[in-house]
């Protein structure tokens, strides 16, 4: 047994020294002066950059290095720290361990080149770093590459094994210590892989640790995640700065948070309320990369549920995308792994409210259940939500969104088009479009003012309830409230008297309960809204709004849309119409303005279980016609040049008169008459006709070509 362990021996040292006299030749080809590449074969030859053999112990303790390094090496050190909480002084220790290193090795470090990321996790594939070490690969810009572990490099082994693979490639040296890989060892594949999975493996089992410790902070009641809107993060013992925070309202944003509730139950847009927020200073959640507020923002706001004294865990989960390296946040499929627990001293609004406002946003969903993320048909396309038109700019053929699309001027399509959906690929320049809309609105608007303000005030004064009215709201939600309550008396008696309980029982009692719950809400509102005050605008109150709205609208900002959405009947239709004579087909924007909503907002005692009040009359519409294009000179004076023509038809004008008194060449007076002529034979007073189908041979209308 003896002479076994001895022989074992004997053959891992003849395995080592024939290792080590391989790694010397592979470095320096058959330029080795060593006696240990004479003694395997290897022939000697002089070489200026050789440098004395490695010793066999280092202060580091590190053994793994068998291949001696040449002089004037380009050193680059790579580092990375993952979270910005982390020391950044973190970066410049891994620098130094790495400089002692290569001195114990007898290499100068005078000359490090240095490239580190700073806050982002190995796992992202993508980093303004490691993609400059990426390229500098390619470009052969270094002899050896170094760093503390191959886990500041990635926390990955495909995309870590492709980028050393590509520095030896290039004949690039790379190190990691802590791992002991070096690629000028045959085993650097083996053991950079099995360093990988280490590292891999510590991520795994971290996650367990940190979700353990989520769990015992929850049970306490203690605050985790992100600091909400309008709360303030406190230490019960100051003292003690390692123990858990808590949470609390802070007052001075409570009143602002609350009036955004109620802009958005009174129908507001988004937009609108997050303009609000922004101006009354309210801070966003802590990892909030600008201050301003967006739509986005808001709906976050109004969905969550701690403004109502119920807070949520695990709603939402991290999921790695492989392809990127990156997390990505989804919904929980799994209800039970879900936590809730009451935080009542964290309360902002009322449920009715609360509910209110969450409602009105679920009202603007035009589909249930609506497909979401990549399921979703709109899932990629590009478009800009700050848009004055977003939302309300639909194809008058097919009633899809116009999108934006072009990067210079930009223009606007019909979003099914380019699916093949819709046939109406007709397009309008996006600026040209704003200035038409908010010149046609804001006119119309300013016209319609002085025939319309006393009607309209009249109206306004028949939305707020009076005593008699507000005394019966009262009777008829008691009297609701005594019909459910006795049909649950009436389920609870039928299931007492059965022996085996009905298939139907249980679905009506959910029901009913539901109505219960919403006939609760109704009261609540009712009590809440009676309690403000709410007072009549005047009458020049009411101009002045009218007034504002227009040159809102004229400026065609963003917060123009929220005035477009409160004053329009319905979206704005994109109608193609083709020219008469012609295969050219344009765009009009046809519109309905109904000013009533905009003057009467805010004013009304609207409750959900109760019937709406009427609509407005009809006075307060308008139809405006829009074209988005300008037209060229024979439709634009056709008309203008027959009625010249018919004016004395003993004397006709000549086409030198027509032309001067238009202000047109005489070709150009020759083809809008021309037009004009056609178009009475037509019997038609507009030369761009509506188009309900497709034409035959629309002009610049092309089929894609797909490869």
């Amino acid at each position: 047994m003896v002479l076994s362990l001895v022989a074992s021996v004997i053959i891992l040292a003849i395995g080592v020294l024939l290792t080590v006299g391989n790694g010397y030749h592979r470095l320096l080809g058959n330029q080795s002066n060593t006696i240990l590449s004479q003694s395997t074969g290897l022939d000697a030859a002089p070489d200026e950059r050789r440098v004395p053999p490695i010793l066999h112990s280092m202060a580091f303790g590190f053994y793994f290095v068998c291949v001696p390094f040449l002089k004037n090496l380009r050193i680059l050190f790579y580092g990375r720290i993952s979270k910005d909480e982390q020391r950044q002084q973190s970066i410049e220790d891994q620098l130094q361990y790495c400089k002692e290193f290569l001195s114990e090795a007898g290499v100068d470090v005078t000359s490090v080149e240095m490239i580190f990321d700073s806050g982002i996790s190995g796992e992202v594939h993508s980093r303004p770093g490691i993609d400059q070490v990426r390229r500098g690969i390619w470009d052969r810009k270094w002899d050896l590459i170094i760093c503390e572990d191959s886990s500041r490099l990635y926390r990955s082994i495909s995309p870590c094994m492709d980028l050393v693979g590509a520095a030896v490639d290039n004949d690039i040296r790379v190190i990691c210590i802590n791992d002991r890989v070096d690629t000028a060892n045959d085993d650097w594949q083996q053991k950079l892989e099995e360093a990988q999975r280490h590292h891999g493996q510590d991520k795994f089992f971290t996650r367990y640790r940190i979700k353990r410790t989520h769990n015992g902070l929850w049970e306490k009641g203690a605050a985790i995640g992100l600091l909400r809107a309008g709360y303030e993060r406190y230490q019960k013992d100051p003292d003690q700065h390692n123990a858990p925070k808590y949470d609390r309202i802070d007052p001075q944003w409570v009143e602002a948070i609350r009036t955004a509730f109620e802009m958005v139950a009174d129908g507001q847009s988004l937009d609108t309320v997050a303009l609000h927020l922004t101006e009354q200073g309210v801070r966003k959640t802590t990892n909030a990369q600008t201050e301003e507020w967006t739509e986005c923002n808001v709906l976050s706001l109004i969905r969550c549920p701690l403004y109502r004294g119920e807070e949520r865990f695990r709603e939402t989960i991290s999921r790695k995308q492989y392809s990127t390296g990156k997390s990505k946040p989804v919904k929980n499929s799994d209800p039970d792994k879900i936590l809730t627990r009451a935080m009542p001293h964290l309360r902002m609004v009322e449920d009715w409210l609360w509910h209110k406002a969450n409602q009105a946003i679920d009202q603007r969903i035009t589909r249930s259940p609506h497909p979401s993320g990549k399921d979703h048909p709109l899932s990629g396309i590009p478009r800009n939500s700050r848009s004055p038109l977003s939302n309300i700019f639909v194809c008058g053929i097919c009633g899809s969104k116009m999108y934006m699309e072009g990067r210079n001027e930009g223009g606007f399509r019909c979003s099914a088009a380019t699916k093949g959906k819709c046939w109406n690929k007709t397009t309008a320049l996006r600026d040209f479009s704003y200035r038409q809309i908010g010149v046609a609105v804001s006119e119309t608007i300013l016209k319609s003012s002085d025939s319309i303000l006393e009607p309209l005030t009249t109206y306004i004064e028949s939305l707020l309830l009076s005593p008699a009215d507000v005394e019966g709201l009262k009777i008829r939600l008691k009297r609701r409230r005594s019909e459910l309550k006795r049909k649950q008396e009436n389920l609870l008696r039928l299931v007492m008297n059965s022996d085996e309980p009905l298939e139907f029982v249980e679905a009506k009692a959910e029901e009913l309960q539901k109505q219960l719950d919403t006939l609760k809400l109704d009261e609540q509102q009712l009590e809440s809204q009676l309690s403000q005050s709410r007072t009549l605008p005047s009458r020049d109150e009411i101009a002045d709004k009218l007034q504002e709205a227009a040159g809102k609208v004229l400026s065609m900002e963003r917060t123009s849309g929220d005035v477009l959405e409160r004053i329009l009947k319905g979206p704005i239709r994109a109608v193609p119409c083709q020219q008469f004579g012609s295969n050219k087909v344009v765009l009009r924007a046809k519109m309905t303005l109904q000013l009533a909503e905009f003057g009467s907002q805010g004013l009304e005692l609207k409750l959900s279980s109760t019937e709406e009040f009427p609509s407005p009359p009809e006075v307060f519409e308008t139809d405006i016609l829009v074209d988005l294009f300008e037209p060229s000179s024979a439709p634009r004076n056709a008309m203008s040049a027959l009625e010249l023509y018919n004016r004395d038809r003993e004397r006709r004008p000549t086409l030198e008169q027509i032309a001067g008194h238009l202000g047109i060449s005489k070709r150009g007076a020759h083809l809008a008459l021309k037009m004009g002529k056609g178009m009475q034979e037509q019997g038609l007073t507009d030369p761009f006709i509506p188009l309900t189908e497709a034409p035959e041979n629309a002009s610049r209308w092309r089929h894609k070509q797909t490869a």
